[in-house]
């Protein structure tokens, strides 16, 4: 479950015009972030039209201001907008009112297709590039990542239904991934979804790439219980973390997790054996998860 004080910075960014609930405010963040990257793609084509971009420009500028129903009502009475784009205004509020969520990938093709912009351009070796492809693995993991750091469980559950392919999705050039960035925001629920959705527990990211590169062995990528305990042993800590990590740490033992796997500074059982001496009591309860199952694998 999401904690209150994080719905309600959430909250606190939505639009007058949607009500107050988490798909919603998904909804208005999905909107904003695919207007935001049209514009920045329609700057970079050669088929420029100056009148769509100044009115997704206004649009941005309109999804991001508190009073954006006041706006979107003088709008549509004061300024006078060809009937396509009344129908895009239309359609983008439509949008932050339903009550389930968007999916970038189809909003972003809807929105090229219906401002009649190639979805196909030529690159430099004069070969095609599907736009839209690009757009929905790009978006696709960025929603997926949203959904993760915001912890938005239903959506992602959702969005992976349809997707199952990017739930071991690699993200960004760390190469962090959807589980790894659950555990590092400490939420067991969010775990045990993408466990529900078959994802690898024990796959590593990228960390050193150089050392990958020097070495070719997996020591310098973390697995996610190797981060799980990093995560534990790290000093900024609230006491009231502990126990989501130890959750965390025991689902993901219990779902498949090896503790002898390589990642950064060895197997998730050596470093909590370097650790565990030096580890506070509350650390220890983490930790001693990780042993019995060391202890465990010794008897197999």
């Amino acid at each position: 479950m999401i904690s209150h004080s994080r719905q309600t910075l959430f909250q606190s960014h939505l639009p007058e015009t949607s009500k107050y609930t988490l798909v919603n405010f998904a909804n208005y963040a999905v909107c904003v972030d695919v207007i935001h990257h049209f514009i920045s793609w329609l700057r970079g084509t050669d088929a420029k039209n100056d009148s769509l971009l100044n009115w997704m420009t206004l649009l941005l500028k309109i999804l991001k201001e508190e009073n954006a129903k006041e706006i979107f009502n003088w709008i549509k009475t004061d300024i006078h907008l060809e009937d396509e784009f009344m129908k895009l205004h239309n359609s983008m509020m439509s949008y932050l009112l339903h009550d389930k969520p968007v999916d970038k990938y189809l909003l972003s093709y809807y929105m090229i297709q219906f401002c009649k912009i190639e979805s196909r351009q030529l690159d430099e070796y004069g070969e095609q590039i599907d736009i839209i492809s690009i757009f929905k693995s790009h978006y696709i993991k960025h929603l997926l990542a949203s959904m993760v750091a915001g912890g938005f469980v239903d959506i992602l559950d959702q969005v992976l239904d349809r997707h199952p392919e990017y739930v071991n999705c690699d993200l960004g050039e760390a190469g962090i991934t959807l589980l790894h960035m659950a555990i590092l925001s400490k939420q067991p629920e969010m775990v045990k979804t993408l466990v529900k959705h078959q994802v690898d527990v024990n796959k590593n990211r990228y960390e050193d790439i150089e050392g990958i590169i020097l070495n070719d062995h997996e020591e310098y990528i973390p697995t996610p219980l190797s981060y799980a305990l990093f995560i534990t042993l790290d000093g900024n800590n609230e006491p009231n973390d502990y126990p989501l990590l130890k959750e965390i740490v025991k689902f993901l033992l219990d779902h498949g997790a090896d503790p002898e796997k390589l990642g950064v500074m060895g197997s998730a059982s050596r470093r909590c054996e370097i650790n565990y001496d030096r580890a506070s009591p509350i650390q220890k309860e983490v930790l001693d998860l990780m042993v019995g199952s060391h202890k465990q694998s010794l008897k197999m």
